[in-house]
């Protein structure tokens, strides 16, 4: 059994500044691909493998042939959630409404092959150069449909729904390096930074991305881009959780505007009183 340690928060690095270390270099000498999905150097065969005009292999599991989407999605009545694939290399969007605090989203179907087809059998399942098996960029943009300003964001992905993601269950955002990283750093238009949680080095038991320092008043939208990397025929989830401002502290705020408003009645009572006692 794993031993378990205490999370941190690992900062992404930018992808063009891993391309220029030494480290780097020495890891894509000793592994040309990664196919396991977690993290890079996890070798593991790609469970669906693709002809040069991207028709699964007739001895892949024949989830293979089926395309990408969302089965379901939990969350309040109301929220809704869309996904536009493509088969090229463009991020392919998610478009959601969101009125309380969660929502999750069941993907079924694999990433399959994009096009123009790869020549090399090996990568034709992830137009990134993550040097995952399969993998696809993501840009996903949600309404905040509810009553409570959000300050914080996060996504998480797990294979099992009632379980945290492990090193084995090969889904992840693009881990690299024992999972110190990320290949291509996530990113929000509206939150200003991006964090990856993981437990520590040796046990991998989540997958989630933290944005903050940002605010999405109700009405609003937010933007995300990620990577999902996935060599698995098997369902997975995307579970989404947006932090709501405290009710303390919006009370706080209304406190404070009608404390404002009392004064300036006073002040205005009191001049009043003052020119009726002159005259």
């Amino acid at each position: 059994m794993a031993q378990q340690s205490v999370p941190r928060i690992v900062k992404t690095i930018p992808a063009n500044r891993l391309a220029g270390s030494g480290i780097f270099l020495a890891v894509i000498l000793l592994i040309p691909v990664a196919y396991g999905s977690d993290i890079g150097g996890e070798v593991v065969p790609p469970v669906c493998q693709y002809d040069a005009l991207g028709v699964a292999l007739p001895t892949v599991p024949p989830e293979c042939s089926q395309p990408f989407g969302i089965s379901n999605v939990f969350g309040n009545s109301g929220d809704q959630a869309g996904l536009i694939s493509n088969l090229g290399k463009d991020p392919w969007l998610l478009n959601e409404t969101m009125s309380g605090g969660d929502l999750t989203l069941q993907f079924h179907g694999t990433f399959g092959a994009y096009f123009p087809v790869a020549g090399d059998p090996l990568t034709r399942g992830n137009p990134t150069d993550s040097n995952h098996a399969f993998a696809r960029w993501f840009s996903l943009t949600v309404q905040n449909t509810g009553t409570r300003p959000w300050s914080g964001f996060s996504l998480e992905l797990r294979s099992d729904l009632g379980l945290p993601s492990d090193d084995d269950d090969t889904i992840g955002f693009g881990e690299i390096f024992n999972a110190l990283t990320l290949y291509g750093p996530p990113s929000s238009g509206e939150f200003h930074d991006a964090n990856f949680l993981h437990p520590g080095f040796e046990a991998f038991t989540q997958d989630i991305l933290i944005f903050t320092g940002g605010r999405i008043a109700p009405s609003e939208t937010a933007h995300f881009n990620f990577l999902i990397s996935s060599n698995t025929v098997q369902d997975f989830y995307l579970i989404q959780h947006a932090t709501a401002v405290p009710e303390a502290a919006s009370g706080l705020l209304s406190a404070a505007g009608i404390a404002v408003l009392l004064l300036v009645w006073r002040k205005g009572s009191r001049s009043d009183s003052k020119e009726e006692r002159i005259q």
